[in-house]
């Protein structure tokens, strides 16, 4: 190792450094590295930095200004001097040299290994020690996808530790198939850890040793004769089969990760899908500022990063573009991981569809608001002048409605204000059910709770409605019949065919006005539509699924919280109440002739 001092003699004698094989590590005046790399010649690539080019990026001129010391170690090959970089690199984090950002935020599943019987959840949060957790997935569908396999094959329970300890009869978990029960004793303890292993080893990627396990015990109970545990673990083998079947990415022999490139508007994103043992198991995403990555092929760049810092990289990697040091790259992993490992941008089809997965998962979770590049202090001025207001805007409220073929209607309020969303003054208003279908009288109870005693401290500017004149005609009058005179209100309707291009903006006292496509204030108000659209739907869906996890008994007049606590303990299911005739549902303590008689024909709708 040397070590020079960057001064005028330095530069004077630069031709007199070594042309071997090596690494260069940046010093500041305080001996601390500022910047790492690696040259096949080390005298050509530390040359490069002290010519009188213009064209240096601004990251060079400033490592250049900072740098007092210049050490050198060489090495015996280009790729020993690549892996010796990355180790130098991870050891002391240079300020110069590129870093991706593992984004954070991701949703994980979790398993709780300290309880006799432990739980199988979703998880989104810091990690502890003593977490047992699977993934990372791109989003939360993925993980609800995966629990619910996982639920259906291996029976693990979600609920809470207070609840599973209250249990004196199966829930409806158990009703539908998806719970041993083991709270009441449905399942042995060691049965049940059985399919914990076999769950997480499904969750590492290793379907095919759990399918092998699974006949194993599936013959053991035969030949006891214990007919009813070996179909219980038939019935895992055909639901692990099915999933595989399903698999769009099933068949592979060997492990292979494909590694993607998106870039937005201020940083570019490598994302990473994983397949073990045929199952796409996690997928992460990188993110790094494009100053940061200037002048560098990022995905070699982030290769050598990642790959040389795992345990384990597997013998094929997918890429999206060609590589310029693919070869260099595949020797130096091979070596480091101590197998052959493969990079490959030519792809046959399973490969591609892999990709592309890839690709999705990243565009999915790194997608930009739309709203981040517009200029919403320009656009509010614009929109006054649309509208004739006197006085500035400086709040934007959208309403929507929307409901499931008239039941469980549901409206939204979003607010816009000179910085963009104002998320925590998004509303969600809950609309009777009577009205449910009916799109003005929901639209106008919505405008009369909004605007009731105690809501005028943050009275909009400016009302956008999603829909045409008689929704428009409706928020106005309603907002006068209330005293408040100087909101002005708009409308925004959808087009032919339902093309945003063709979409209309709609102004009390004037004539319809063509959506202008090439208007920023007219983009803004079609984002703020649909951002009040998104916000009804997601809550409606929320709103629809806690529904449907109510079993059919709650829907029945009358048959609230203790008759419904007494019917499932004296027949043990939902099931069984369905099938009961009225002389036995009678002998329930808490039900007459009169429920009996309501709860017999609302089985039989």
């Amino acid at each position: 190792m040397n070590t020079f001092k960057i001064n005028k003699e330095f530069k004077n004698n630069i031709n007199e450094l070594p042309s071997d094989a090596g690494v260069y590590k940046f010093l500041n005046k305080q001996n601390t590295p500022i910047y790492i790399g690696k040259a096949k010649n080390v005298r050509k690539r530390v040359k490069s930095y002290f010519l009188n080019n213009e064209k240096l990026s601004q990251k060079v001129r400033s490592l250049k200004k900072e740098a007092a010391f210049l050490e050198i170690t060489l090495t015996t090959s280009e790729i020993e001097a690549l892996i010796l970089e990355q180790h130098l690199i991870k050891s002391f984090k240079p300020k110069y040299n590129v870093h991706f950002k593992d984004d954070k935020g991701y949703p994980w599943i979790k398993i709780d290994k300290k309880k006799d019987f432990p739980s199988i959840n979703y998880f989104l949060g810091k990690k502890t020690s003593d977490s047992v957790l699977y993934g990372p997935y791109p989003n939360r569908v993925s993980v609800r996808e995966a629990l619910a396999v996982i639920q259906r094959t291996f029976k693990l329970r979600d609920c809470s530790d207070g609840f599973f300890k209250s249990r004196s009869r199966p829930c409806l978990q158990y009703e539908i198939g998806r719970c041993s029960a083991p709270c009441v004793g449905g399942i042995s303890q060691t049965d049940y850890k059985l399919s914990v292993d076999s769950a997480e080893r499904l969750l590492k990627g290793q379907g095919n040793v759990v399918i092998s396990n699974l006949y194993l015990q599936m013959d053991k109970s035969s030949e006891s004769r214990n007919y009813e545990k070996a179909a219980f673990y038939r019935d895992q083998i055909v639901s692990i089969r099915e999933v595989q079947r399903k698999q769009s990415i099933s068949g592979y022999q060997e492990d292979r990760d494909a590694v993607v490139l998106f870039q937005n508007s201020n940083k570019r994103v490598i994302g990473v899908t994983q397949v073990r043992g045929g199952w796409i198991i996690s997928h992460k995403s990188f993110s790094i500022s494009l100053r940061e990555i200037e002048g560098k092929d990022t995905l070699e760049e982030f290769i050598l990063s990642y790959y040389l810092s795992q345990g384990y990289c597997p013998s094929r990697i997918l890429v999206s573009t060609p590589l310029k040091n693919k070869l260099l790259l595949q020797k130096a992993l091979s070596e480091y991981h101590g197998k052959i490992i493969s990079i490959s941008h030519r792809l046959r089809l399973k490969d591609k569809g892999l990709i592309e997965i890839a690709n999705k998962n990243t565009r999915d979770i790194n997608k930009e608001e739309p709203c981040l590049s517009l200029d919403f202090q320009k656009i509010f001025r614009d929109l006054a002048l649309i509208i004739n207001s006197a006085s500035d805007i400086q709040r934007v409220e959208c309403y929507d409605i929307s409901h499931l073929s008239g039941s469980t209607p549901v409206g939204s309020c979003v607010v816009f204000g000179t910085k963009g969303k104002i998320n925590k003054d998004y509303r969600l208003y809950n609309i009777k059910e009577e009205l449910g279908g009916n799109d003005s009288g929901s639209m106008k109870d919505l405008v009369k709770r909004r605007f009731k005693k105690g809501n005028k401290n943050t009275t909009p500017d400016l009302i956008l409605v999603d829909g045409g004149p008689v929704q428009l005609n409706i928020v106005n009058t309603t907002l006068k019949e209330m005293g408040f005179f100087k909101t002005h209100v708009i409308a925004l309707s959808k087009g032919y065919k339902r093309k945003s291009q063709n979409d209309s903006i709609h102004i009390i006292g004037k004539s319809r006005i063509n959506l202008d496509i090439a208007s920023q204030s007219h983009k803004f108000l079609q984002i703020v539509r649909d951002e009040a659209h998104r916000f009804a739907i997601d809550n409606l869906k929320k709103k629809r699924v806690k529904l449907l996890k109510k079993s059919s008994i709650d829907e029945i007049p009358g048959i609230g919280q203790e008759k419904r606590r007494a019917l499932i303990r004296y027949f043990g299911s939902v099931e069984k109440i369905s099938y009961a005739s009225i002389s036995e549902l009678e002998k329930v303590p808490g039900i007459g002739q009169m429920y009996a008689r309501s709860i017999s024909m609302a089985f039989k709708r």
